[in-house]
C-alpha cells in the first residue's frame, strides 16, 4: 500500500476502475446477445412459420420477422461492442498515465 502513495492523480483509479467495470460488465451482455443471436438464425423456417400461424398472422411474413429480429440483436451487439471499446481504452489509457507516474516518482526517489 506504500506505492499508493506514489500515485499522482488519485481521482484516475477511480475512472480507471470505472472503466473496467463497465469492461467486465459488458462482455455477459455480448455473450447473451449472440447466443440470441445464434438461436434466432438457427430455427427453422417451418417452426417459424408454424408459430406466425398460431399467433394469427400471415405465415409469408417469416422473412420479415427473422429480419427483423437479427437487426435487433446486431444493433445491441454493436453498441455493446462500442461501448466495450471505449472502456477499453479509457482503461488503457488511465492505467498506463497511472504507472508511469509512479515508476517516475520512485525514480526520483531513488536516483
Amino acid at each position: 500500500m506504500k506505492v499508493m502513495a506514489f500515485n499522482s492523480p488519485k481521482i484516475a483509479i477511480v475512472f480507471a476502475v470505472f472503466g473496467v467495470a463497465v469492461a467486465g460488465l459488458c462482455q455477459p451482455f455480448l455473450g447473451w446477445i449472440f447466443a440470441d443471436l445464434l438461436i434466432t438464425l438457427s430455427i427453422p423456417v417451418e417452426f417459424i412459420k408454424v408459430r406466425l400461424a398460431s399467433e394469427g398472422k400471415d405465415t409469408e411474413l417469416w422473412k420479415s420477422e427473422l429480419e427483423t429480429d437479427t437487426e435487433r440483436l446486431a444493433i445491441l451487439m454493436t453498441i455493446l461492442g462500442g461501448v466495450t471499446f471505449v472502456s477499453y481504452i479509457i482503461k488503457s489509457y488511465l492505467f498506463t498515465v497511472l504507472g508511469e507516474n509512479v515508476t517516475i516518482r520512485i525514480r526520483e526517489l531513488l536516483y
